[in-house]
């Protein structure tokens, strides 16, 4: 037990060098060659309005992941518990280097709405599975759409492989029993076994059926956004094509672990996916920052103003986290 902490130190060391390795080089190829002055007036010429209606739209997508997750809850959190859970998950993601944004949004519920916190990561797990395949169903859209081949099959290999566990799990009571005793660890044991049979419990017809069309609710108005921000606020004049794969591009972007808010992946992967489409390296980067200030800075700014009173700082988060796990036995694990 007392060797814990020191060999995964140099682990965790490494981990944070490749992480913050890989972030400073999507910067190196952002800024590579990157035109400043062309930027400055890209930036210069962004109107007011234009610019206002593109922050209602950021908006507005909390407002439908809100609507998602309140139907993924049955309805025990209320649409405002809901969509400020959402805010804070993607604020925390934004400001801390791990993803603690997940643990956030369930620690915020289960204050707040009374539901437990292995409750909460079933939820979660399902939205965001959801968005995988909707990003999966977009980017072999994109193909279609654009006449690019779009490398999407190594997802759906992957998310092919996650739905025959899902499917194992739900239809195979054998794998159900089998599959904590695979773990080890006593608490954790506990807590898959907790997490399993609330998951089966909620994965019925009817939940998939929301949960699919909230899901293409939430990207249809992602894609309607991007789509404005592109073609309204920039004047870059891309077609459909264009949109779903830079869209999908940029989306995987968050998939990888890195700095926080994806920040320098997002921009290479908005820079490297427009210069398929003849989109010059600096307005694809003044849309990815026009992106971030219009969706993710209203949620960091919440995040902020809240994190002392909701206690959901990092230290705050891993305390949750660890009394969970040893309490998983009981009624109420968090």
């Amino acid at each position: 037990m007392s060797d814990g902490p020191k060999t995964s130190l140099p682990r965790k060391l490494l981990g944070l060098t490749l992480r913050l390795g890989l972030a400073a080089a999507c910067l190196v190829y952002v800024f590579w060659d990157l035109d400043l002055r062309r930027a400055l007036d890209t930036l210069a010429a962004f109107q007011a309005a234009p610019l206002l209606l593109s922050l209602l739209l950021g908006l507005a997508l909390f407002l439908f992941q809100g609507l998602r997750f309140r139907s993924i809850t049955g309805a025990r959190a209320t649409l405002f518990q809901a969509t400020l859970a959402c805010v804070l998950g993607n604020g925390l993601n934004n400001i801390f280097p791990a993803r603690l944004g997940e643990l956030g949004k369930a620690l915020y519920l289960k204050r707040h709405a009374d539901i437990q916190v292995r409750e909460c990561l079933g939820f979660i797990f399902w939205e965001r599975f959801a968005d995988l395949n909707l990003i999966l169903a977009l980017a072999v859209l994109a193909s279609l759409v654009s006449g690019k081949d779009f490398v999407w099959l190594p997802l759906a290999l992957a998310l092919g492989g996650v739905w025959v566990a899902v499917a194992v799990l739900l239809l195979l009571p054998p794998a159900r029993r089998l599959l904590p005793r695979l773990i080890p660890i006593r608490s954790l044991r506990a807590v898959a076994e907790d997490m399993l049979g609330h998951f089966v419990e909620i994965s019925t017809p009817a939940f998939l059926a929301r949960l699919v069309l909230l899901s293409a609710l939430v990207w249809a108005s992602q894609m309607v956004s991007f789509a404005y921000n592109a073609n309204g606020v920039m004047g870059l004049g891309v077609n459909l094509g264009a949109i779903l794969a830079v869209l999908v591009a940029s989306s995987l972007s968050f998939l990888i672990p890195s700095s926080p808010g994806g920040l320098g992946l997002y921009e290479a992967a908005m820079v490297f996916s427009f210069s398929w489409f003849g989109v010059d390296r600096e307005a694809a980067l003044i849309l990815a920052l026009l992106l971030r200030l219009t969706q993710n800075l209203p949620s960091i700014l919440v995040t902020v103003l809240l994190l002392g009173r909701e206690q959901l700082g990092p230290k705050a988060l891993h305390s949750a986290l660890q009394s969970f796990r040893g309490n998983a036995a009981k009624d109420d694990p968090a």
